[in-house]
């Protein structure tokens, strides 16, 4: 489940804050050399810094207005579901943001936290998968630590 390209549903996320909303979690890479990170990332559907012009399948890199995210369109196929069937998002965006989003977590923690409620959704394809962490590799808000990571799976 906890496999990179891999396209986690948590019904009742928790925020530090204490609010909770469900959530979609990307598995976007693991870390071979502790053996137990996982890194990812929770989408959003609401981006108040987005213009309607910029709401468009696909990366987002604007330093200028300190934008850097990845856009899933609305029923654009991004991936599989389980039974074999097309995988798209069903808000009109999806937004998954480079800046605080994108965390290091080790396996236990995250399974010991939501691996009771935690759903494997589907597993996005090559193309969108390359597409999302080149994107993502590519923001000045990504910790380096991230970006050395990226980089292997984007060659």
């Amino acid at each position: 489940m906890l496999l990179p390209k891999n396209i986690l549903y948590i019904p009742d996320y928790k925020f530090p804050d204490g609010s909770i909303k469900p959530k979609f979690l990307l598995v976007l890479a693991y870390n071979d050399s502790t053996n137990t990170s996982i890194i990812y990332t929770l989408t959003t559907s609401q981006d108040k810094y987005v213009s309607d012009i910029d709401k468009k399948n696909g990366c987002i890199n604007d330093k200028k207005r300190k934008i850097s995210m990845f856009v899933f369109e609305k029923n654009r196929i991004v991936g599989t579901k389980l039974d074999g069937q097309p995988f798209s998002f069903d808000r009109d965006y999806t937004f998954v943001k480079a800046n605080n989003n994108i965390i290091a977590i080790t396996t236990e923690k995250l399974i010991s936290k939501y691996g009771q409620i935690m759903e494997l959704k589907a597993t996005f394809d090559d193309k969108t998968y390359k597409r999302l962490i080149k994107c993502l590799r590519q923001s000045e808000f990504l910790p380096n630590e991230f970006k050395e990571l990226f980089e292997n799976i984007t060659k």
